[in-house]
């Protein structure tokens, strides 16, 4: 397959850029926290993968010393210890000679080996519809595409209205949490609105370990009910896996309570976020109302995770095989990464092609791929135009596939996700 090289050019421009960004802003602060500081070091993997896809545009015997130093700085990020080590190599990404190899393969074109347009493991939908509801285990009708209420450089006020309008425009699930601290604007802004609560899913989570045991677990629940300004949550959540270490016991006593609320009637339903294929079958191996849901980081670059390990199992397929559905979270906002997959080159010319803003392809793509999805966004017009991606025009299964491949190219592990077949894999084109 013969593709332009100017998207692997502007991708790799753009992605030590955001590294340089982002190295400035740790260099400033201190720390930006261990998971986003490993982000700075996969902007620049990025960066030079994409750059060595772009020069197969241009002769083998052109630029040797800069295919050179390219191989060295790519094998200098993946050993990094420390994204401040990499300070210096931004004296090679901003060097003329390799701006001059970049501009040389920018009008050129290269050839991608047969691209997979079959990824069973990641299918859970015809690719010919995608429903605007999911039955959950136990017969809750979960909307796919929700609203994201983790927003948190707004007034409280202002988050009331645009929780309100986000029920007027037509979101009907809302996803909050403990940590989120949004609750009490979600309630108000669901009144407001004027939706009738059987009309809406509301989820939230247990976040904080101190909410852990049935006494400290049930009096929060209550007290989100009462923010909430319900009767009820549709789904409720631990936040992260606590049935490990010192928390495993009192997070044990809390599955029980919260199975006590829903024969109660204050949940309908249970689930877990951030949950690995172990984890989710230890809580399954005493829960007696099993988790449903599996709410997970799910973007082109980290396809069910936030970090790539060699060896890693599915998530995506592990909770389809357990029929529990998976609700994916920061698909547009790039946390924790420095990258974010709206900005980037390639999703830009594949949403040209579909004529539609590139979040809505990335989220049209991750429908597709059978992933309910919960964007969060302040911007009236972003929130309208996020809520088309059900009705788009298909992706076909070529662009599927390309959108998928780019997990390949932003991962540090070679080979990992190793269910994503890459179609990134060159041969050269002259």
């Amino acid at each position: 397959m013969l593709v332009d090289a100017a998207p692997y050019v502007d991708a790799c421009v753009w992605s030590y850029l955001a590294a340089e960004e982002a190295l400035g802003r740790l260099e400033s602060k201190g720390s930006l926290g261990t998971r986003f500081e490993c982000g700075i070091t996969e902007a620049l993997i990025y960066a030079a993968r994409n750059a060595e896809l772009a020069l197969h545009a241009v002769p083998s015997s052109e630029f040797k010393d800069v295919r050179a130093e390219l191989q060295r700085q790519h094998r200098v990020a993946l050993a990094a210890v420390s994204p401040k080590a990499l300070r210096r190599s931004f004296q090679f990404w901003k060097s003329a000679a390799f701006q001059a190899a970049l501009d040389a393969a920018r009008s050129g074109s290269l050839q991608l080996q047969d691209v997979p347009v079959c990824l069973p493991l990641l299918r859970s939908v015809p690719l010919f519809a995608v429903e605007p509801f999911v039955v959950l285990p136990g017969g809750k009708t979960m909307p796919v595409l929700g609203f994201g209420t983790g927003i948190f450089n707004l007034s409280t006020e202002k988050l009331v209205d645009i929780v309100a309008l986000a029920a007027r425009l037509g979101y009907r699930h809302f996803d909050c949490a403990q940590a989120y601290g949004t609750e009490g604007a979600v309630g108000e802004g669901l009144q407001r609105s004027g939706v009738p609560r059987a009309d809406l899913f509301i989820a939230t989570k247990l976040s904080k370990p101190s909410s852990l045991g049935s006494g400290e677990t049930r009096c929060l629940v209550e007290d989100q009910l009462r923010k909430l300004q319900t009767a009820y949550v549709d789904l409720y959540s631990f936040h992260r896996a606590f049935l490990v270490g010192e928390n495993a016991v009192a997070a044990r006593a809390s599955w029980r309570e919260l199975e006590k609320l829903c024969s109660e009637g204050k949940i309908c339903a249970l689930g877990v976020s951030n949950h690995s294929v172990q984890q989710l079958d230890t809580i399954s191996s005493f829960a007696r109302m099993k988790p449903v849901v599996n709410q997970v980081k799910f973007d082109v670059f980290r396809p069910g995770y936030q970090h790539p390990k060699m060896g890693m199992e599915n998530i995506i397929c592990a909770c389809r095989e357990r029929s529990v559905h998976v609700v994916g979270y920061s698909t547009l906002s790039g946390w924790p990464l420095a990258l974010r997959a709206v900005q980037d080159p390639h999703v830009a010319a594949m949403a040209e092609r579909y004529d539609q803003p590139p979040a809505r392809l990335l989220l049209r793509h991750a429908l597709q791929r059978g992933i309910a999805v919960i964007p969060a966004s302040a911007n009236p017009d972003r929130m309208a135009s996020n809520l088309r991606a059900l009705h788009e025009p298909l992706i076909s299964d070529l662009h599927m596939s390309l959108l998928d491949g780019l997990a390949c190219l932003a991962s540090r592990c070679a080979g990992a996700p190793g269910w994503v077949p890459d179609p990134y894999r060159t041969s050269a084109s002259r």
